[in-house]
Formats: structure tokens, sequence, C-alpha cells
């Protein structure tokens, strides 16, 4: 690769996951304390609201209402009440720390890039167009913001969320355990090929948004000089011929998305009708009770 072409951030470039994740890393690892607390707060709330919250409803429900227990009823919901109220807080804690988390790599970020073009030669910018440069020290930073403030929290939460459900299975029934297992790895494959799939459109999308930018900022700067030569129309037809074409794309994308989680919700159904009739056939056999213990 040439010089020139070493500065032009148009070229298309096989991505490089693995220097995607030390970037990842490197600025996570100055924050990983605030990291590892919204990490635990994660996990209790979740040990908290998928698990020990329900069966203490479940509780009340079948057993204290149903024998008439109003002390043991009182008991339970006092319980409830205060373990919802931990719930609570740790949620506050988590969304506190995950905003300023994701705020302070944002300025970190937005300060290593301003630091990097002071020191990049005159040719980046005579071969990258302004508005192009622009936004991907805005739009594209952003992005990276959302992703340490929503992205990798959504993550845990997924991944906790689905451990905590998949070992509660495990501890009624081995069987349906597996079958939630599998559904989860098909899912989770899906996932990765739907990444795969979408990839390309996306990076596409990115660079015509760059060069309509690109193009707005060129159109501001020289106004005057279009104005008095006569090229409005030039102008504007080359205009919307971008943004006709960065139109397109984004159908596209949009269509990708949209199929892929009507794909994704579909075998998310599938999976849970075959648990229900599974369980359904287990407790007709008398494997597995209402109250979901071996009999």
């Amino acid at each position: 690769m040439s010089k020139n072409q070493k500065y032009n951030l148009q070229l298309d470039e096989n991505v490089d996951y693995k220097k995607g994740l030390k970037l990842v890393l490197r600025h996570v690892k100055p924050y990983i304390f605030p990291f590892i607390l919204i990490s635990i707060c994660l996990l209790v709330a979740t040990i908290l609201g998928n698990a020990i919250l329900p069966r203490l409803l479940k509780q009340a429900i079948d057993v204290n209402i149903t024998n008439k227990d109003l002390a043991g009823l009182t008991q339970t919901t006092l319980i409830f009440i205060g373990l919802g109220v931990i719930y609570l807080i740790l949620s506050y804690i988590r969304l506190f720390f995950t905003g300023k988390l994701g705020q302070n790599i944002l300025f970190n970020i937005r300060k290593e890039l301003f630091n990097k073009i002071q020191t990049l030669p005159s040719r980046f910018f005579s071969n990258n167009q302004s508005g192009d440069i622009i936004q991907r020290l805005t739009g594209n930073v952003d992005t990276l913001s959302a992703f340490f403030s929503e992205g990798i929290i959504r993550l845990l939460d997924v991944v906790f969320s689905l451990t905590i459900i998949l070992i509660s299975i495990f501890l009624q029934s081995n069987f349906i355990g597996f079958i939630a297992l599998g559904g989860a790895f098909v899912m989770i494959v899906y996932i990765a090929i739907q990444g795969r799939i979408i990839e390309k459109p996306i990076t596409e999308s990115l660079k015509k948004e760059g060069n309509i930018s690109a193009n707005v900022q060129e159109s501001l700067d020289g106004f005057v000089a279009i104005q008095s030569t006569n090229q409005q129309k030039s102008w504007t037809n080359n205009f919307q011929k971008k943004t006709a074409s960065y139109y397109t794309t984004m159908k596209k994308v949009s269509l990708i998305s949209a199929l892929s989680k009507s794909i994704l919700t579909f075998l998310s159904v599938v999976a849970v009708c075959i648990l229900l009739l599974t369980s359904l056939n287990l407790y007709a056999k008398q494997i597995i009770t209402i109250m979901l213990n071996k009999s």
C-alpha cells in the first residue's frame, strides 16, 4: 500500500477484529473498578429479578395465600419489598456508573483522536474530504460511546440472565435444560452469522454518510464560488444523487436488520414452544409436577 493510499479513508480494508478488541480493552482497563462494580450490581440484580423475587411471589401465592397463612404472607411480603428496594438501588448504581463510564471513555477517545490528528501529515487532509473526517470524529465516536455505555452492559445482562435461567431449568429437568441450551446455541450461531451478513452494508452506509457530510461542508465553504459561477443546479443534482444512493443503502440495511430480527424472534418462539410442549409432555407422564419438582 502506497503512502497516499494509507491516508485514504475511503479505501476498503479488511476489519481487524483483534485490533478492535485491543482498542476496547485499552480504554476499559483504566476503569476496571467501576466496570467490576457494574458487573456485580448487574449480576446481583439479575439474580434478584429472575430467580429470587419470582420465587417469593410464587411462595406467597401457592403457599401463604392458599393455606391462609397471614403471618407467613406478611413475612414473605416484607422480604419481597426489602429485596425489591435492594434491586432498585442496584439498578440505580449500575445506570449511574454506566453513564459515567461511557462519558469518560468518550472523552478519552476524543482526546486521543485529536492528538493523533495533530501528528498526521497534510497528505491526510488533502486525500480526504473534511465532511468524512468530521463524521468519523463525531458520529463514529458516539457509536463507540454507545457501545461502551450500553452495548457491553446489555451483553452482560443477556449472558447473566441466560445463565441463571438455564441453571434454574437444569435444576428442574436435565432433559428440558438441554433443549433450552440447544435453542440458545442455535440463536447465538444465528446472531454471529447475521453480524457477518450485515457488516458490509453498514460499512457502505457509513462511507456514503461521510460523503454526504463532506458534500454539505464543501457546499457551505464554497457557496459564494458556486453561486457566482452559476453551479447551483449541478451541485444540487450531485447532492441528490449521493442522498439517493445513501437512502438505497440504508433501505437495504434496514431490510436486512428487520428480516434478521424477525427470524430471531421466530427462532425464540419456536424454542419456547418446544420447551412448553416438552414440559407438558413430561407433566402428563408425571415426570414433573406443577411445583416443578420431580415426582
